[in-house]
């Protein structure tokens, strides 16, 4: 890969890893992403949101760049599943959430920056509040793991 291609910008603040995290890439992208440059992770927009925000925002909401505030109810987790195609069921979407939310805490732990897994962007909410606030969003581990700083696997 070419030095710095993962750490750049768009006119918003969003790296390339901010912009995986909005669209819900699996885990596998967000881990190659983190290994070619964990900085991003630690990173915020022009909102003050790290990838860690914005995926949790997501998945709450179903919120993206056309949808910036909210989810409409298709959007949302639990309309997710498209009758046309073949969408993974609500329970494997959780379970690919909480791999991206482990990866990107980690980076963040790891490799610190300006922003902490548990800081606010600039309206507030820190990733727990939008998981909290997210209707859909009630899966006890995932929770537990944006709330402590250490998580344990034992949990599932």
């Amino acid at each position: 890969h070419r030095r710095g291609a993962t750490s750049g910008t768009d006119d918003t603040g969003r790296t390339p890893l901010h912009v995986a995290s909005a669209s819900g890439a699996s885990p596998d992208v967000i881990d190659a992403l983190i290994r070619a440059d964990p900085r991003p992770a630690s990173e915020g927009d022009k909102d003050g949101r790290s990838p860690l925000h914005i995926a949790v925002r997501s998945l709450a909401y179903g919120a993206t760049d056309d949808n910036p505030l909210r989810g409409t109810e298709q959007t949302r987790l639990s309309s997710r599943r498209n009758n046309k195609h073949n969408a993974p069921p609500n329970e494997e979407i959780l379970a690919q959430s909480v791999k991206t939310v482990l990866l990107l805490k980690s980076a963040m732990l790891t490799y610190p920056g300006k922003i902490d897994f548990k800081d606010e962007d600039n309206f507030g909410f820190a990733p727990v509040d939008y998981a909290l606030d997210g209707e859909d969003v009630k899966d006890e581990y995932l929770l537990h793991c944006l709330i402590t700083r250490k998580h344990s696997s034992s949990k599932r």
